[in-house]
């Protein structure tokens, strides 16, 4: 219905020229798409927006969020007339880009381009698994993911490892809507993308259809029917002109600006709409609410598949309730004594967990061999590839279809490829576990590229991310068990390769309970003046100092994040007296400061490492135990 195409493009300049900021061009020219995708298409409901089979729309191209907002808002969803005034306003409901849990309807927050696509891949993936576990003679899960994506999203590289991935894994429920309008925000997009969309596509696995007029609903429509008839992804490469009706038509100068007050009252006029901003007919209201009754019945008649899985497998249904529920398994941790690198820790934990969690999916950036991050059933590992950015928000999709829980795994350096990942990760609270291994300068051979230094600052630096660093093999199994049963905070493992000494004892209960305060006394002599504090492979080294010197008492920190969100008398009796703490951490000295008054009691590494064995690496970097006795001797 050309009216309420309209009406979605009409809504969205308002919002923008109200705000004074925004994108109008996405909005009028992409509009068609979405409400083809939703008045034929979408399996959503507003009655029951959690609904855990309902397809999933991402809007990859999070710059045109002023359009989602307003189809919410006509869908009748929590989206008021009022919130739409309030577009790009503090604590609204319509903030710049899509904001997963800020705004009813939304998906996944995106915005920076590239990591839309790749979560909806993460979304198609985890319906597949989950459907293979609870389609047991009954179909509770076969929705499908719909992706709005453009231009800037197909040159971001995540995009490139994304679709490689779901190519090669068939991924059949995944389409992807390509807003091709052939402008950037520099100009013409031939200035500087010119690839041939069909041929990438085809020769990553994907099936690839043309729409020639993005004003036509009927061959949208027909493009998304015979999309979902294939046996593989689709992209449906819509051909259509940004800023659609404005005078700046076809322009990148309405990418990202709002219309002169000219333009505005000229593009209402081309739509036939009321120039009175925020105006809706009741005729369009009417149109969206057929959409809501339909979409109501297909709800209803998946209740009835859900009674068939309660009467049928009532174990099968106990399991999914539980996911459901997002209730987390009572894991009771089986404590090892052996001294064994906690990367060894990690494998063991994450066996453990996977057999009394089946909805447990883990895997690693081609590294699983060193990561040890598979578990004996295979149908839970994951193979992403040398496609690590992509495999971070891959993780955040799979995590955002139902809460199940998720581990992926890198070394600790490569990090870096998959750090905005984990940054949307910490901004929607998703629970991911990431287990990053080869720890520190320990590496040894592999040199300055391998040798994580900065790393760990980095992450303390990020907000709502708890990093974990532990000393030995329980300390990680405990700490892989926090980041299990986190709600909303992305957990990261920093895990060795070398082996270290059990340090910690046997006692898993007092163990766990020390490593839930994030820092604790774990080496106390009956009296002492100075205070190590230490994290990872570290703290054995502070123990063996302390015993040596005397009069020395050993923090074990495994997670800096928890432990200055304790009480404070309990922060206090850690830390002590700061004149007199010393800190291990063979790693960036950036932010430790936070626990002694004099820098030159910080022992770490502001500069990259070397290669060479790891003994002489350490002594070369004067990191061995002679040279710090002498530092703390000396003071």
């Amino acid at each position: 219905m050309e009216r309420s195409v309209n009406t979605i493009r009409g809504l969205a300049i308002d919002m923008i020229n109200q705000a004074n900021s925004g994108h109008p061009g996405i909005a009028m020219g992409a509009s068609p798409m979405l409400y083809t995708l939703f008045k034929n298409h979408m399996h959503v409901t507003k009655d029951h927006p959690h609904w855990i089979n309902r397809d999933r729309f991402v809007l990859s191209a999070g710059h045109g969020s002023s359009m989602l907002y307003a189809l919410y808002h006509l869908l009748g969803y929590d989206i008021s007339i009022d919130d739409l005034k309030q577009f790009r306003q503090i604590a609204s409901k319509t903030p710049g880009h899509p904001e997963y849990l800020d705004v009813p309807g939304v998906e996944a927050t995106t915005g920076p381009l590239g990591q839309g696509v790749a979560m909806g891949v993460g979304l198609a993936l985890a319906s597949k698994k989950l459907a293979k576990i609870f389609n047991q003679g009954q179909t509770l899960i076969d929705n499908y993911t719909y992706v709005l994506c453009g231009d800037g999203d197909l040159m971001e590289g995540i995009s490139y490892e994304a679709c490689s991935f779901a190519g090669h894994n068939q991924l059949d429920n995944l389409i992807v809507l390509y807003d091709s309008n052939d402008i950037s925000l520099d100009g013409s997009l031939n200035l500087s993308f010119s690839e041939d969309i069909k041929q990438r596509f085809t020769a990553q696995g994907w099936d690839y259809l043309k729409v020639d007029n993005g004003e036509d609903l009927s061959s949208i429509n027909n493009a998304i029917n015979e999309a979902k008839t294939k046996d593989k992804p689709v992209i449906i490469e819509v051909k259509t002109t940004i800023g659609y009706g404005s005078q700046l038509q076809g322009t990148s100068k309405v990418h990202g600006a709002p219309l002169s007050s000219d333009d505005y009252l000229n593009v209402k006029q081309f739509y036939q709409l009321d120039e009175t901003p925020f105006s809706v007919s009741e005729e369009v209201y009417n149109d969206f609410n057929t959409i809501s009754t339909n979409t109501n019945q297909l709800y209803e008649n998946w209740l009835a598949q859900e009674q068939l899985l309660k009467t049928n497998n009532p174990e099968l249904y106990s399991l999914w309730q539980r996911l459901i529920n997002q209730e987390k398994v009572d894991w009771t941790i089986e404590g090892v004594e052996e001294t064994i690198a906690t990367r060894k820790a990690g494998n063991i934990g994450l066996n453990q967990l996977s057999k009394v969690e089946p909805l447990l999916l883990t895997g690693s950036a081609d590294l699983s061999a060193s990561n040890l991050t598979n578990v004996d059933n295979n149908e839970q590992n994951i193979f992403y590839g040398v496609r690590e950015f992509s495999m971070g928000a891959i993780a955040n999709g799979i995590n955002l279809f139902a809460k199940s829980p998720v581990a992926v795994s890198t070394f600790f350096v490569f990090s870096d490829y998959l750090k905005p990942a984990i940054r949307l990760a910490s901004l929607m609270k998703l629970p991911i576990t990431y287990i990053f291994t080869h720890d520190s300068v320990y590496v040894g051979e592999d040199g300055p590229t391998h040798q994580p230094i900065e790393q760990i600052a980095m992450f303390r630096s990020m907000p709502n991310v708890n990093l974990w660093r532990p000393c030995d093999a329980n300390e990680a199994l405990c700490c892989l068990k926090n980041a299990y049963l986190a709600t909303n905070t992305p957990n990261i493992l920093a895990l060795t390769r070398q082996n270290l000494v059990n340090v910690t004892g046997s006692n898993i209960d007092q163990i766990q309970a020390n490593v839930n305060r994030g820092a604790y006394e774990i080496y106390v002599p009956e009296s002492y003046s100075k205070t190590i504090i230490a994290s990872g492979s570290e703290v054995q080294l502070a123990i063996e100092i302390a015993k040596e010197l005397g009069d020395i008492r050993v923090i074990s920190m495994p997670c800096f994040d928890v432990f200055v969100n304790q009480e404070q008398a309990y922060i206090d009796h850690i830390i002590g007296n700061k004149d007199t703490n010393y800190v291990f951490e063979f790693a960036s000295t950036y932010g430790l400061d936070y626990f002694v008054n004099n820098h030159n009691h910080i022992i770490g590494i502001d500069r990259f490492g070397a290669s060479g064995p790891a003994h002489d690496v350490i002594n070369y970097l004067q990191l061995d135990k002679e040279s710090i006795k002498q530092v703390i001797n000396n003071d």
